[in-house]
């Protein structure tokens, strides 16, 4: 099944995951509304389910039980063009490809320089933007001329320069110090105004950047609240 156009909205219905028959269940019956256009962190301890949800929302992942619907389409039906055009995956298994930066930012056909300057600018890849090189900057095997919080700036920056509808991102700052995840996210309107962001973190002080909180524990939410009131 295909569709021209996502806003954004997620539904999941009674979704449980589990690796096999004979594994315990990682996300337990979880049902939830995340509606057009809001900002979503998802907290809790390592092993409570996030990173399997967020596997589930990208399609890495295929629900054991439940479904979980985009604008009211079942995701397990929608065809590979929706998950490149509207989605936009960060994972912390993610990797830069030999090549060049630019090489690596056309991989998404809607991409033009502009917007991935901006998008580079946005992720402080001032490494990138000031190197006499540019955007021809080379990228070795596995990346292993850039440190791994340059990688995660410019998969960061990968991400914003699609124009998809909804964003999800698995930590995708954390070798990153908390000076320049401040900077990112200050200016992260610029790019995801109006897009559904669902993102995987254990920075607490980063949470004042979304509209709400959804606290795991043993595959299910144990809270769903304001940042505010998580904070108090």
């Amino acid at each position: 099944q295909s569709i021209s156009k996502c806003n954004g909205d997620i539904s999941i219905r009674g979704v449980s995951y589990q690796y096999d028959a004979q594994s315990p269940m990682i996300i337990n019956r979880l049902s939830i509304d995340i509606p057009a256009g809001q900002r979503v962190a998802v907290v809790g301890e390592c092993g409570a389910g996030k990173s399997s949800l967020l596997g589930m929302l990208s399609g890495y992942l295929s629900p054991t039980d439940g479904a979980i619907l985009y604008d009211g389409y079942n995701l397990g039906h929608l065809s590979q063009n929706f998950f490149s055009q509207h989605l936009s995956v960060v994972t912390t298994h993610d990797v830069l490809f030999t090549g060049t930066i630019e090489s690596n930012f056309a991989l998404k056909p809607q991409n033009d320089r502009g917007r991935v300057l901006k998008a580079l600018q946005l992720a402080n890849c001032g490494f990138i933007l000031q190197h006499p090189m540019g955007l021809k900057f080379p990228v070795n095997f596995m990346a292993k001329n850039l440190s791994s919080g340059q990688q995660q700036q410019l998969l960061l920056a990968r991400s914003l320069s699609s124009d998809a509808s909804v964003f999800l991102w698995d930590e995708p700052t954390s070798n990153l110090d908390e000076n320049t995840e401040k900077q990112i996210f200050d200016n992260l309107d610029e790019f995801i105004h109006g897009k559904t962001l669902i993102m995987v973190t254990h920075r607490r002080y980063l949470i004042k950047y979304f509209d709400r909180v959804l606290v795991m524990k043993g595959g299910k939410i144990i809270r769903d609240c304001s940042p505010d009131k998580l904070l108090m």
